[in-house]
């Protein structure tokens, strides 16, 4: 099951320190943080866009790290003197920290780093997946050994190698048979778990989704802004769109909360929905799968735009029938946009979703906006989405991203994400499990846009850009469980 090559190698990195390390396999290439601005998206600055670093550290205490084409391991010293593993798994590859989520590009580089040295003790895994570095945790185990004997074997005990608590792994997954007794197949450090748990891997065959949206969902979606399209494309996803002027009677024109009632539940629902099905073209630049792989879209995926995180009124107001809701049919300037009747609209439109089982249907959250006045009752409601909306509801086609909290922590400026850090708030897969991470704003508001575009509402590149890293797994997940795939 482990190849000589790798026994030796873990064998004289048992004897220089049981230490965990981890390593990037590639050439230094990071997920930049930010691009120009969509065109007549909001003002750019007059020197352009600037690019940040979501955590990868250029320089991170260490020296004389070396590097080998075999994948073999030299010393380094750390920021405290110490002795640490480095193991180079291809040409140029170098030791990094903070790599997780960022790019990188494919060619087989693949690392499994510190095997077990005693009992109960975790090792690493990394990966260059589909252009982005992921990494993760496997367990060896109560009854796992490592033994550094003579032969450097690994003994993975009469249990294997077993798991722990399966929200806490995220792990790859591992093929005895390959030459290089590396990984192989699958997503390292991100497979679905054996039990049926949520897998975030991307579809085996393309899926046609559909994506309802303005201004801020035309920028994310851009390959030179929020890479959107880019990344669903590079996890199996044929991505249309509709925009303004779209659609029956120009239905595009209008995505705000109390209009997703025209949509799914209006007297011309089964006319615009039909469309939406049958939608196979671009409205917005962006790069997607080719060629069309027929057939009617599965996914559909759709989001309102900042104006609709004004919500007036009180999170604990009643939430009233829909035959008495005013915000239907009306936009986000009404005074009919308070937080109970947009729950209404919401609670009404999971009637049509539940006679629709065929299809996917996922909830984005309406971004954040800079003015604090209403952000206590957009956090409210977008929490409410995400943990109440569905308690009641019993089937497995409707998915909530929260666009909205992913956007209100960034890595020191609008133009800087946090993407891959344990700090900030998130909506990701992390560690082998779904983390909603609300609690992470370490300034005086964390219910506020911390992307904005040098004043304006539209979230930066480097909002877009952490959004689509995080969204691709989750979207991943929900795929699997409604599909059974």
């Amino acid at each position: 099951m482990i190849k000589t090559k790798q026994r030796i190698v873990w064998a004289m990195m048992a004897v220089l320190a049981p230490v965990f390390a981890f390593c990037a396999c590639d050439e230094d290439e990071t997920l930049p943080e930010s691009g120009g601005q969509a065109e007549d998206r909001g003002p750019t600055p007059e020197d352009g866009a600037t690019s940040g670093d979501a955590g990868l550290r250029e320089d991170s205490g260490r020296s004389d790290v070396s590097h080998s084409s075999d994948g073999s391991f030299d010393a380094a010293t750390d920021g405290d003197g110490g002795p640490e593993e480095v193991v180079a798994c291809g040409e140029g590859g170098e030791y990094r920290e903070g790599y997780d989520g960022k790019r990188c590009t494919t060619g087989g580089e693949k690392c499994l780093l510190t095997p077990c040295p005693g009992n109960s003790v975790d090792h690493i895994t990394c990966e260059c997946t589909l252009g982005i570095w992921e990494c993760g945790l496997l367990s060896c185990g109560q009854d796992a050994g490592y033994d550094a004997g003579a032969d450097a074997t690994y003994d993975a005990g009469p249990a294997d190698i077993g798991l722990a608590d399966a929200h806490d792994l995220d792990i790859g997954n591992l093929d005895a048979g390959t030459a290089d007794g590396g990984m192989d197949g699958g997503h390292a450090g991100d497979a679905g778990h054996p039990d049926g748990g949520p897998n975030p891997q991307p579809p085996s065959s393309p899926v046609k989704l559909i994506f309802i949206h303005h201004s801020t969902g035309e920028n994310w979606l851009g390959d030179d802004h929020g890479e959107l399209g880019t990344t669903l494309r590079d996890n199996n996803y044929f991505v249309s769109d509709t925009n303004y002027g779209w659609g029956p009677n120009g239905i595009g024109d209008t995505t705000d909360i109390g209009h997703w009632f025209n949509w799914f539940r209006g007297s011309n629902a089964a006319a615009i929905m039909s469309a939406v099905f049958a939608e196979s073209g671009q409205h917005s630049s962006y790069s997607r799968l080719a060629p069309d792989p027929g057939g009617q879209n599965e996914i559909v995926m759709f989001k309102s735009c900042f104006p609709n995180s004004a919500l007036k009124g009180n999170p604990a107001d009643p939430v009233p029938a829909i035959g008495s809701n005013p915000l239907k049919g009306q936009d986000a300037y009404s005074a009919a946009h308070t937080v109970a009747n947009a729950k209404g609209i919401y609670t009404d439109i999971l009637e049509y979703f539940k006679v629709h089982q065929e299809k996917l249907f996922v909830v984005v959250t309406a971004p954040p906006l800079q003015d604090p006045t209403h952000s206590s009752n957009a956090r409210a409601f977008n929490q409410w989405l995400v943990d109440d909306w569905l308690l009641a509801y019993p089937h497995d086609n409707v998915f909530v991203f929260d666009f909205y909290n992913v956007l209100t922590t960034n890595g020191g400026d609008s133009e800087t994400n946090d993407l891959g850090q344990e700090t900030g708030n998130h909506h990701r897969w992390w560690k082998g499990a779904i983390q909603h991470k609300i609690d992470g704003d370490d300034d005086g508001n964390g219910n506020v846009l911390e992307y904005d575009s040098w004043g304006d509402d539209h979230p930066t590149p480097a909002g877009g850009r952490k959004a689509s890293v995080e969204f691709a797994k989750l979207l991943n997940t929900a795929w699997h469980k409604w599909s059974g795939e």
